[in-house]
């Protein structure tokens, strides 16, 4: 099990967990925090935060070296333990000895193994239809509107397509003011709906763009009636994607309630915001993995267009192993 020990300095800290979990420890990581501010309104005194582990017996197995590191890695990563236990078995049972007493191979062999799990990320074109059609679905406040935004500049001015935008957010202040003028900045069209008959006019209005946005209103999943509300704005007359847009930081179990309750709009993408503001990524594996949803692309910070990337395998598990910061 993984423990987190405080204490004034670093001596102090280890013989607390030399007293607590013995010799055979990993240490994880090593920072200094600082206390609240006390009962008298006083400034926390500087303190240091190990985080380390002594359990060598994982899942009726020891775990030594490569297997071991990697194993604690990916749950301080936030991956589901049923699937790091997947993992690391496989690994075990697959690489020769030699191999597993080498990180490096580990590594690599493990992000390999994770990259196969992972269903395909590329968004897909449906052949012989024009425009594609992305519809943005998702609860409040997880950036729906930026993130359009940021994908439509993606398309035409990365990627040379033409590209239209339609928003249905009219009830959120100064929603409709914002996606024009970053749409006018970028030079697409902006359309507003409010219902169902106005989105299809808009779709059909640019029915020879290469690329139709559709921006929806934020939902809150917990209200009542919010799934036919947008079941009676998306069509159902031609193919449509429908990205589910998720905050990175949102904690596993939350993530799961939240894509369960939106598969009822027949979601086929998962894309993920705010990749900046967090540390782990193993939540997106999760997800992916759990739901068999591909993911479409990942939102990395607020600037506009920039700060939006296709999602690929590589990358995802470059973020859980961390393996190309190593390099170089």
């Amino acid at each position: 099990m993984i423990r987190k020990f405080e204490a004034i300095d670093v001596k102090k800290a280890m013989e607390s967990i030399k007293e607590e979990l013995g010799s055979d420890t990993l240490i994880f990581s090593t920072r200094k925090s600082r206390r609240k501010r006390d009962i008298f309104g006083l400034l926390g005194r500087e303190m240091v935060e190990v985080v380390a582990c002594n359990s060598r017996e994982t899942f009726g197995m020891s775990l030594k070296g490569p297997l071991f590191t990697l194993y604690h890695e990916l749950l301080a990563q936030g991956v589901e333990e049923g699937l790091a236990k997947r993992l690391i078995k496989n690994l075990r049972a697959s690489l020769q000895p030699q191999h597993l007493r080498e990180e490096r191979w580990a590594r690599l062999f493990l992000a390999e193994q994770m990259m196969k799990m992972i269903p395909r990320p590329s968004p897909a074109v449906i052949s012989g239809f024009k425009p594609r059609v992305i519809a943005m679905v998702g609860p409040t406040g997880v950036g729906k509107t930026t993130t359009s935004v940021k994908l439509a500049a993606l398309e035409a001015l990365r990627g040379g397509r033409s590209v239209a935008l339609i928003t249905s957010d009219v009830e959120r202040i100064g929603a409709v003011e914002q996606m024009t003028s970053y749409a006018r900045a970028i030079g697409v069209p902006v359309e507003v709906v409010v219902n169902k008959k106005e989105l299809l006019r808009a779709i059909a209005k640019h029915r020879k763009k290469d690329v139709v946005i559709v921006d929806t209103a934020g939902r809150n999943q917990h209200a009542n009636g919010w799934v036919n509300e947008l079941k009676e704005l998306l069509p159902v007359e031609f193919p449509i994607e429908i990205h589910l847009v998720l905050n990175a930081t949102t904690r596993n179990d939350e993530l799961r309630r939240t894509i369960y309750r939106f598969m009822a709009l027949s979601v086929n993408r998962l894309l993920f915001c705010k990749l900046d503001e967090s540390a782990t990524f193993g939540v997106i594996f999760n997800q992916t993995i759990y739901f068999r949803l591909p993911l479409s692309y990942f939102a990395t910070g607020q600037r506009v267009p920039n700060d939006i990337e296709r999602a690929t395998k590589i990358r995802l598990v470059d973020l859980i192993l961390r393996i190309s910061y190593g390099e170089g």
